[in-house]
């Protein structure tokens, strides 16, 4: 079942795209890929990396993707996968290069949970 499973996640949910495009996954609701979403994804495969060079390139590729990604905008948490101003709201990201901003498709923070806090989700600047 595990096997079953590890090879569901690679053929479904990982594109490797274009050469020379990072990895991309995809992680569900919305057609951006979350941040936090796709690295829990891509996890499992990790410890196969070992025996399996190739999806050592595959984290890699998410990771740079992961980086270009939180130099757009460090608060957001949910990218498009090309600049096209889908959006989950209409919460704005920070502005730079003319853009750039469209790629971002959500910016909500999750506050972690605490004794004595209610967990949800908040804008931020």
């Amino acid at each position: 079942m595990t096997a079953r499973l590890l090879t569901n996640i690679a053929t479904t949910t990982i594109d490797l795209g274009e050469d020379g495009e990072e990895t991309w996954v995809i992680t569900g609701d919305i057609p951006a890929m979350w941040l936090r979403d796709s690295c829990l994804q891509l996890s499992p495969l990790l410890r196969l990396a070992p025996r399996h060079p190739e999806l050592a390139g595959v984290a890699a590729g998410l990771l740079r993707r992961h980086w270009r990604m939180i130099l757009i905008d460090p608060y957001a948490n949910a990218f498009n996968r090309r600049p096209n101003g889908n959006r989950w709201d209409d919460d704005r990201p920070r502005q730079g290069t003319v853009g750039v901003g469209t790629q971002v498709g959500a910016r909500l923070a999750d506050l972690p949970s605490r004794p004595g806090a209610s967990p949800g989700r908040v804008r931020l600047p």
